[in-house]
């Protein structure tokens, strides 16, 4: 489905002239596709968006983000939490670089679903062993926990925790990735210093590309 012609020939009711605009509305959609939403909430999307010309990430509905992990407008580190654009690519039959036009975008959808099914994956436990009820209780009380340290995202600690304990050691108890607290926070630290001198703690959008002088 052709989701801009939708867009503007059922929502918006006209295109507009401004051919940035649609650009910039094609990379929004493209947002939502990656995040893996299905067709109807895309259409759904849209429809709540009909009132503009232009289809930007900060102008989508907040209730995307009502089930998520992720805050929105938040710059995550870890890797599961990013939509990277393509690195470059060598043409075999030409020879030649192909470059991508360069984004780093932040997940809509991280669900505590999704944060459970990561730690069982991690530690190689079976899925047929998930108690949502007293896992979710587990990752709960980390969160309220943590969410104290004011300069790292919890859900970006708690991720990183669960990747250094995979590291040394497969646990059963998702209270004992803790073990790997201090680690995981120097680790987000050292990030979050890198980035800040490559300037490269920010959202980056694909449609900023739009936007450029």
């Amino acid at each position: 489905m052709n989701y801009v012609d939708f867009f503007y020939s059922q929502c918006v009711g006209i295109y507009p002239n401004d051919e940035t605009k649609v650009r910039i509305t094609e990379d929004t959609v493209d947002y939502l596709k990656d995040n893996k939403f299905s067709s109807d909430k895309i259409i759904e999307v849209l429809k709540l968006s009909k009132c503009q010309d232009c289809l930007y990430p900060d102008n989508l509905p907040d209730e995307l983000w009502n089930d998520s992990l992720i805050r929105r407008n938040r710059f995550y580190y870890h890797k599961r939490l990013q939509l990277i654009s393509k690195a470059p690519a060598l043409d075999i039959l030409t020879g030649k670089i192909i470059t991508y036009p360069f984004y780093k975008e932040i997940i809509i959808n991280f669900t505590m679903k999704d944060l459970i099914d990561y730690f069982y994956t991690a530690m190689d436990i079976s899925k047929e062993l998930i108690d949502i009820k007293k896992d979710s209780g587990s990752f709960n009380y980390l969160f309220k926990k943590y969410s104290a340290i004011k300069d790292i995202e919890t859900l970006d600690l708690i991720l990183v925790m669960i990747d250094i304990t995979k590291q040394n050691h497969r646990v059963t108890n998702i209270i004992n990735i803790e073990e790997y607290n201090s680690e995981a926070i120097n680790t987000l630290r050292s990030w979050q210093k890198e980035a800040r001198i490559a300037d490269a703690n920010k959202i980056i959008w694909r449609s900023s590309r739009w936007l450029e002088d």
